[in-house]
């Protein structure tokens, strides 16, 4: 069930982790649309939403102390970033 956005306002999504008080988020997803040394970002923007969400959720789950499903989330990014063969990045 994924939604194919025409547009994807990055900074939008990054700052609504930081209004919901997910900094670790917040943070993450600076990185990856801000490449040091690039104006390329990491990820493209259409998969920012898919990121945000897992990212985003992984920090809610840990605060719950739920580890197993904070791992399922961290996996499941790392998974994204192997399959599209940024091994530095998973």
């Amino acid at each position: 069930d994924s939604v194919i956005m025409d547009f994807v306002d990055e900074k939008e999504i990054c700052l609504g982790a930081l209004r919901s008080g997910e900094i670790n988020s917040y943070v993450d997803l600076f990185y990856l649309t801000h490449r040091a040394g690039t104006d390329l970002p990491i990820v493209k923007p259409e998969q920012l939403p898919k990121i945000s969400l897992n990212l985003r959720r992984a920090e809610k789950l840990e605060r719950s102390e739920n580890s197993s499903q904070v791992y399922r989330c961290h996996k499941t990014l790392a998974n994204h970033f192997r399959d599209t063969d940024d091994v530095k990045t998973a």
